[in-house]
């Protein structure tokens, strides 16, 4: 981890830490484009400023996307035309992974490395929350009743719930999450090693389904579909997109593929165009399928590795690369 030097306070005694991050604008102006493959969409990337990372990805209440930086340890903002600003998280060495925007425009970010749940305003003045000891918090969903929901990776890896002042609770039988999202339902969903599961907003974990029996298997990013069911993309050797229903009916896709070479789906979420779109780590690719199953897939330069998607400004997919953001626009 890089050495921040940091504005603001950040003392954890009792509660939340209160204080403004330093922020850093740059104005990318050079950009590498592809054609996505001829296909019609129009792609960009974002180099980041030298020594910064993306991660997790989330759309702005403004004309901008936030993403987390774990190795510069920064959250970051990016505009619609590339300009960057990075605010430096008060506790370093936090290793921010998970990100989403709550109903005011903030940014909620898990801190992994020190069991804390942060929150920072768009003007770059931050939030720290403690969780409770050993607890390893990754991703991270914005609930319908106003709370942010969030998985523990550590142990029997549990679901939790945070209010906005700070109060948490983890639910004990909602174990093995790695990847959370409210559902169309009013539900929380969740998944992790090979199966998906769901807890209403109340707390009452539901039946689990199991996709996959082997860690092959692992979901990736959760999605709320529009057509009312949650998709998921499963593993890198046994790469698939699925779709569960709120009646837990599950179907399966491979594009042809994915077959012999894999893919690792990374992100997922939904576009303004109605389909669903994802991330290929290790394809340098992004792909969209529509709620009837039909995948299509957009070349990126060797090397992108995408990992998170959200939607964003000018109506288009926005997702992080170690060192850029990139933007896909249908």
């Amino acid at each position: 981890m890089a050495f921040l030097a940091l504005v603001g306070t950040a003392t954890l005694a009792t509660g939340a830490a209160r204080g403004a991050g330093s922020a850093n604008q740059v104005a990318q102006g050079v950009v590498t484009a592809t054609d996505g493959a001829a296909s019609g969409v129009k792609i960009k990337e974002y180099p980041l400023p030298a020594g910064s990372d993306a991660f997790g990805i989330s759309p702005g209440r403004g004309p901008y996307v936030w993403f987390t930086e774990p190795d510069a340890n920064k959250i970051g903002q990016m505009t619609a035309s590339g300009r960057v600003t990075e605010f430096a998280i008060p506790t370093r060495g936090s290793d921010p992974l998970g990100i989403a925007t709550d109903q005011k425009g903030n940014a909620w970010f898990t801190e992994g490395d020190k069991a804390r749940v942060g929150r920072v305003t768009p003007a770059g003045a931050f939030s720290e929350f403690r969780l409770p000891p050993h607890v390893e918090p990754f991703d991270l969903a914005a609930g319908a009743d106003g709370n942010m929901w969030f998985t523990d990776l550590h142990g029997r890896e549990k679901v939790g719930r945070m209010t906005p002042s700070g109060t948490v609770r983890r639910f004990d039988g909602a174990t093995g999450a790695y990847s959370v999202e409210q559902g169309p339902d009013g539900d929380i969903w969740y998944a992790g090693y090979g199966f998906i599961g769901r807890i209403t907003l109340e707390g009452q974990v539901k039946k689990v389904v199991w996709i996959h029996r082997t860690h092959e298997g692992t979901l990736s990013d959760l999605a709320a579909g529009p057509d009312g069911n949650v998709w998921f993309g499963v593993g890198c050797e046994d790469t698939k997109i699925g779709r569960i229903t709120p009646e837990l009916g599950v179907r399966t896709w491979v594009a042809p593929a994915w077959r012999t070479t894999g893919s690792c789906i990374q992100g997922m979420t939904t576009g303004p165009d109605g389909r669903l779109w994802f991330t290929e780590g290790s394809g340098d690719r992004i792909g969209r399928v529509t709620t009837s199953g039909a995948i299509r897939e957009f070349a990126l330069p060797a090397g992108s590795h995408p990992q998170g998607i959200s939607e964003g400004p000018g109506d288009c997919l926005w997702f992080t690369e170690p060192d850029a953001i990139g933007r896909i626009c249908p």
